[in-house]
């Protein structure tokens, strides 16, 4: 106690703050923490020390924990390639940082007998207790950052705020094992040895700022531009930019070590990438249904949008926007950096086509780690007006963070879903009502196979409706054979594919979404006993040519009965389209040898 007493006030709010991230995670479940994103960051660390199979050349081990612990509904987390094997789809920056709690983890599994998996409660207690130790290094490097430009009262003022105002206590407890958490403390490290370095140029400040840059890029590769920030570090004007370059004459081994530490940094991933993908540089994120979007961003949308509008959902960082203009009054040799460093980076986060970023988190995720830099406004336009009414109107923002926090964990604020209306209706409160959720946005299926609602109330309108009854081809339709009326078609090894229906999403609808049915009549002799019918095929087209949310009707779908017609139906809701001119495609596709007929191939749409 005596020890706490003689602490300065922004130590005891450090030690308050962590202490409160520390027990509210301990008091949070575990089972879920190497789940979903997580599962593909951490996939390095049991590949290599327990399998030896970093490369998924065998890909049993990895299909039995998808069995034994469901960490997502698919293997996203990685991409086969041509040959066969596996890469990591995320890249290894979290895995190194971890890497010591996997490890005592693993003794731990071994000594009490869990299973040594690499899954097991042992592992995932342990990973998010290594969420809690970067929080707890992060929130001290916060603090030695905010005393290079604020005293005592107004940093442990900036320090409650931030933390537990925003959605980086979310990111420091709920969700501490995803990568902001432990970026977030990256860039703690950064800026403060940035700092440090431009006051006295020791080689100790000049390693950890390449380090620090080498191991954010490889924990998230668009985080590169937290180079901005020791790169512009002090240059507000044309003597200070020829001074920067200067250094680098007057420095030659302050920079070469630098550039030592990114290097440092980068190696692991692109040794990785080499050993595995065959290439030193590899792009994981092959989805084509997302993607950066930089020629129109969704900056609108990621800053005002209910669904998870960073001003919506923290808007106490409306105010560190404000103070960009006491940053230049007060301190312009910062001023550059900071404000280049926050339109390029917001540029990019929210140019990615899932702008919101999926589910799994409270407001705008992937601002979280530059809190640590954005701080330095916020903490100027508080020092500019230092008022009670002030102070209170933050507090109150802190309050309502920690209670929409804590509605994200009882899922009242859906992670992904949410429109004006519905958080309207549940603001403040407790719990919803089934009615109160039929504001949200539509839940989107994750099961391979869909089916549309029969509690809906929709409108159908039938896209295409073949007959087949006009065609006169007899290599390809039969007038012996069909469903009804004369004619059907004939699909065999030398007719595969049939042309595919295509449409542009803005001219298929203009609502939030829409269900396609897609359905005809097959018929199959005695001799086609065994073979696949043929297979309906729904997905969309991006921009590029390449195909997402890809579906068929299904691959098991055998003849069983012969001499009869068998009707195949398919139900397919539209994905978030990347581009409202990506076009959805719909064909037939047959694997087998023998003909088969097909009558009556139609295509319907189904609207609210």
């Amino acid at each position: 106690m005596n020890l706490f007493k003689r602490l300065s006030l922004s130590q005891k709010v450090v030690w308050l703050l962590c202490l409160c991230i520390i027990i509210t995670r301990l008091l949070l479940p575990f089972e879920n923490v190497l789940s979903w994103d997580v599962f593909g960051y951490y996939l390095y660390l049991p590949a290599k020390f327990i399998y030896h199979d970093e490369g998924l050349h065998d890909m049993s081990w990895l299909n039995k924990i998808m069995n034994t612990y469901s960490p997502s509904s698919t293997l996203y987390q990685v991409n086969i390639l041509a040959d066969g094997h596996g890469v990591m789809r995320y890249p290894c920056g979290e895995a190194l940082l971890v890497s010591p709690f996997f490890f005592i983890g693993h003794i731990w599994a071994i000594i009490f007998h869990f299973p040594a998996d690499g899954f097991s409660a042992p592992y995932r207690f342990f990973y998010a207790i290594g969420g809690v130790v970067y929080s707890v290094i992060g929130i001290y490097y916060f603090r030695k950052i905010l005393l290079n430009f604020f005293d005592e009262k107004l940093t442990a003022l900036i320090l409650v705020f931030i933390v537990a105002g925003t959605n980086l206590f979310e990111q420091t407890t709920l969700q501490n094992t995803l990568t902001h958490n432990f970026l977030f403390t990256l860039y703690s490290v950064l800026i403060y040895n940035t700092i440090m370095w431009h006051r006295d140029f020791k080689k100790a400040s000049a390693f950890l700022i390449g380090l620090s840059i080498g191991l954010i890029t490889i924990t998230r590769a668009n985080e590169l531009v937290c180079l901005l920030i020791p790169l512009l570090w002090n240059v507000y004007d044309k003597e200070s930019i020829k001074n920067k370059l200067q250094l680098i004459t007057r420095q030659p081994l302050g920079i070469l070590i630098l550039i030592s530490g990114i290097a440092i940094g980068l190696f692991p991933q692109l040794l990785y990438w080499k050993m595995h993908a065959g290439q030193w540089f590899y792009y994981s994120y092959d989805d084509p249904g997302v993607g950066f979007e930089f020629a129109s961003p969704f900056i609108i949308e990621y800053l005002f949008s209910f669904r998870k509008g960073w001003f919506i959902y923290t808007p106490l960082m409306i105010f560190a926007i404000a103070g960009f203009v006491f940053l230049y009054r007060n301190n312009r040799k910062i001023f550059w950096p900071v404000t280049f460093y926050f339109i390029v980076n917001l540029y990019i986060v929210s140019s990615w086509s899932i702008w919101w970023y999926a589910g799994g988190s409270f407001s705008s995720r992937s601002l979280v780690s530059s809190y640590a830099l954005m701080a330095l406004p916020f903490g100027y336009f508080l020092q500019q007006f230092n008022t009670k009414w002030l102070k209170g109107i933050f507090a109150m923002l802190l309050l309502l963070n920690l209670f929409q926090t804590w509605q994200s964990s009882a899922r009242i604020i859906s992670n992904e879903r949410m429109t004006s209306a519905y958080y309207f209706r549940i603001f403040g409160k407790t719990s919803v009502t089934d009615d109160d959720k039929k504001l949200l946005l539509i839940q989107r299926p994750t099961e391979t196979i869909e089916i549309i609602p029969e509690n809906k109330n929709f409108q159908k309108t039938t896209l295409l409706a073949r007959d087949y009854e006009d065609e006169t081809d007899k290599q390809r339709y039969a007038d012996t054979l069909s469903h009804q009326g004369r004619r059907s078609m004939i699909m065999d090894s030398s007719y595969i594919f049939t042309p595919a229906f295509k449409i542009a999403y803005n001219q298929l609808t203009s609502k939030e979404y829409a269900w396609i049915r897609v359905s005809a009549w097959m018929f199959a002799a005695q001799k086609n006993r065994g073979e696949k019918l043929p297979m309906i095929v729904v997905n969309f087209v991006n921009q590029k040519g390449e195909n997402y949310k890809y579906r068929t009707s299904g691959e098991n779908a055998k003849v069983e009965q012969q001499g009869k017609w068998i009707k195949v139906r398919m139900d397919y809701m539209t994905p978030e389209v990347r581009n409202s001119n990506d076009e959805l495609n719909i064909y037939l596709w047959y694997k087998g040898k023998e003909p088969v007929f097909v009558d009556d191939f139609t295509i319907e749409k189904f609207e609210e």
